[in-house]
């Protein structure tokens, strides 16, 4: 019985193996495989278990200080390069000149200049201050601009009009949120659409009194993309820091469709 036993066991492990393959006609044919495919076959798989999990890979991960450390070493190692073609057709490439640590620090300390600066030396008469021509739109001011949160004023037919010599025009009213004493001289950014009309400023106080006025705002041009359109930028840096609220008007008329984009930016 043990004779048998042992002869059964080794007929088993002695039995022939066979792989499957398909010639250039379709045709599905069985090769025997021999020792050396069997042996080679055994190695594979025993060295895919000898792999390490993942989780032994883990004290391999690099640093946030070594990361930025390797990427600034490979930037100067490898400059990035552009290539391209020459008239006789032969494939050149050329390294991309990378900015020089002072250009670096120079373009990180550039500041926003502005169209206009409305400084304390620079108010309206007292007559103008004294004459109450804004008191009558206190209501209007419903809006509170909020640091670094752009609004959107349109509709610009539907806001109440602001009386002036030549007539009613159309406005928007808004108040700036109140800032500690000692905080650095904040800017207004403006950004008018789909009209080219001239806007006019009048900066105002807390108790809706005129400091300054502009007649009409300085603006650049932004000209369109395949994503935005057209608009007209101003930047208004606000010196005095009594200024508290805002009135942007039109003194030659705007059509509906205008539309002023305000950030307030401290």
């Amino acid at each position: 019985m043990l004779f048998l036993f042992c002869l059964s066991a080794g007929s088993a492990q002695a039995e022939p193996e066979y792989f499957t393959w398909i010639d250039a006609e379709g045709r599905i044919h069985n090769t025997l495989k021999s020792d050396a495919d069997r042996k080679k076959n055994d190695r594979s798989k025993a060295g895919e278990n000898e792999r390490p999990s993942s989780s032994s890979s883990d004290d391999n991960y690099l640093t946030e200080d070594e990361f930025a450390a390797e990427q600034e070493r490979l930037q100067r190692e490898q400059p990035p390069f552009y290539t391209w073609i020459d008239a006789e057709g032969r494939l050149r490439y050329e390294t991309i000149p990378q900015p020089s640590e002072e250009a670096q620090a120079a373009a990180a300390d550039d500041v926003l200049v502005s169209d206009h600066t409305l400084l304390p030396g620079w108010r309206v008469s007292d007559a103008v201050r004294n004459s109450g021509c804004c008191g009558l739109y206190q209501a209007y001011f419903q809006e509170e601009l909020k640091p670094f949160k752009p609004v959107l004023f349109s509709r610009v037919d539907l806001s109440a009009p602001l009386r002036t010599q030549t007539g009613e025009r159309p406005a928007w009213y808004f108040r700036l949120p109140e800032l500690s004493p000692d905080a650095e001289d904040p800017v207004l950014r403006l950004r008018l659409r789909d009209t080219d009309a001239p806007l006019a400023l009048i900066a105002l106080d807390a108790q809706l009194q005129p400091l300054h006025f502009i007649p009409q705002v300085e603006r650049q041009l932004t000209d369109a993309t395949w994503k935005a359109v057209a608009f007209y930028e101003s930047l208004i840096s606000i010196a005095d820091k009594d200024v508290q609220a805002f009135i942007l008007y039109f003194p030659a008329g705007a059509p509906a469709r205008a539309n002023l984009e305000v950030e307030y930016r401290p």
